[in-house]
C-alpha cells in the first residue's frame, strides 16, 4: 500500500467546517458590537440634547415669574437630528401633606408644628413648579423610544411674610 503525502477529504471538509464556525461566531460577535455601538450613540445623543434642552428652559426662565413658564410645548432638533424630537411639559408643584405624618398614636398633634408645616407647604406649593422634558426617537427598527427628565423651577423671589411668624410672636 503507498501513502500519499496531503489531507484526505474528510481532513479537508472538517477544516472547512472549523473555519466556517469560526466566521460564522466571529460575524455575529463583530454584528452584535456594532448593534450596540449604534444604540449607546443613539442613547448618548438623546442624554446631550435632552441635556441641552433642560438648560435652555432653566435658562429662558430664569429670574421670570412662574406663570410664565408655558404648561406645554414641543418641536425637534432641525436637520442636524432630524429623527429626535422634543416635549416640555409644566404644572404646579403640589408638596404631599405632612400633617398626618405629625399626629401622635394617640391622635393628638402640636398644633403649632402642624400650622407650621401647613403654611410651609403652602409657600413651597406656591415657590416651586414642577417641569419634564422628553426627548423622542425612532431606532432603526421603526420602535420610538423616549428619555424623560423631571426638574424645577423655584420662585426665590416668593414673598415670604407669611412664614416670618412661624416662631411665635416675640
Amino acid at each position: 500500500m503507498k501513502w500519499n503525502k496531503g489531507f484526505t477529504l474528510i481532513e479537508v471538509m472538517l477544516a472547512v467546517a472549523i473555519i466556517a464556525g469560526v466566521a460564522v461566531t466571529l460575524t455575529i460577535a463583530w454584528n452584535n458590537n456594532f448593534s450596540r455601538h449604534r444604540k449607546a450613540k443613539m442613547n448618548n445623543i438623546a442624554a446631550i440634547l435632552l441635556q441641552q434642552k433642560i438648560t435652555e428652559y432653566e435658562l429662558k426662565f430664569k429670574g421670570e415669574k412662574l406663570e410664565r413658564i408655558p404648561e406645554e410645548e414641543s418641536g425637534d432638533f432641525g436637520e442636524e437630528y432630524p429623527q429626535y424630537r422634543w416635549q416640555f411639559k409644566s404644572q404646579d408643584f403640589e408638596m404631599p401633606d405632612l400633617k398626618p405624618l405629625l399626629v401622635t398614636e394617640d391622635g393628638s398633634a402640636d398644633e403649632t408644628v402642624l400650622t407650621i408645616v401647613g403654611q410651609m407647604q403652602e409657600y413651597f406649593n406656591k415657590s416651586i413648579k414642577e417641569a419634564e422634558v422628553t426627548v423622542i426617537f425612532k431606532n432603526k427598527s421603526g420602535r420610538e423610544r423616549n428619555f424623560s427628565v423631571p426638574f424645577y423651577f423655584v420662585d426665590y423671589d416668593q414673598d415670604v411674610s407669611a412664614l416670618k411668624n412661624l416662631g411665635g410672636s416675640q
